[in-house]
């Protein structure tokens, strides 16, 4: 095999994985920005609590949280702290977001006027920016392979 058709071979798989991943990081930033602007009504937290997963290569974090708004006569449960991935590696992120919201917290809650029921806490897009090296993983492995290639075919 030359390091060329190891590269397309690899770039062909995972191109369009790191471009997924991509659209979905501009996706839940973009969103995070748009929430800025939503209007806000007082919620209560009714759950806040920590799950974790390992998988092969690495432990995983997740906040589960649940709380409680209303909007005009309309009462709806949300479950979002902020726009991005639902399990992350940062541990102390996932932490923090669960100090910031235990369970009976008063909140500001920010949602979307056209769909009240999508709902957000906190409007920034630093989860959103989660798991961005995932991306980089899936752009610099064919690259890499192709060196490897180009090595041992030398």
């Amino acid at each position: 095999m030359t390091p060329l058709q190891a590269f397309a071979i690899l770039g062909a798989m995972l191109f369009p994985c790191a471009a997924f991943l991509y659209a979905q990081g501009e996706w839940n930033r973009v969103q995070a920005r748009a929430s800025r602007a939503w209007p806000t009504v007082p919620g209560v937290v009714q759950e806040s609590r920590i799950d974790h997963k390992q998988t092969q290569y690495t432990r995983l974090h997740r906040l589960v949280l649940r709380y409680r708004y209303e909007v005009g006569r309309d009462g709806y449960d949300g479950d979002m702290a902020e726009f991005g991935p639902s399990w992350v590696r940062a541990k102390d992120s996932i932490e923090a977001l669960a100090q910031k919201y235990p369970v009976g917290a008063k909140v500001t809650v920010h949602y979307d006027p056209n769909d009240p029921k999508t709902s957000v806490l906190d409007v920034s897009d630093a989860m959103a920016r989660q798991n961005n090296w995932r991306i980089w993983l899936f752009v610099v492995f064919p690259f890499a392979l192709a060196v490897v290639v180009a090595i041992v075919n030398r």
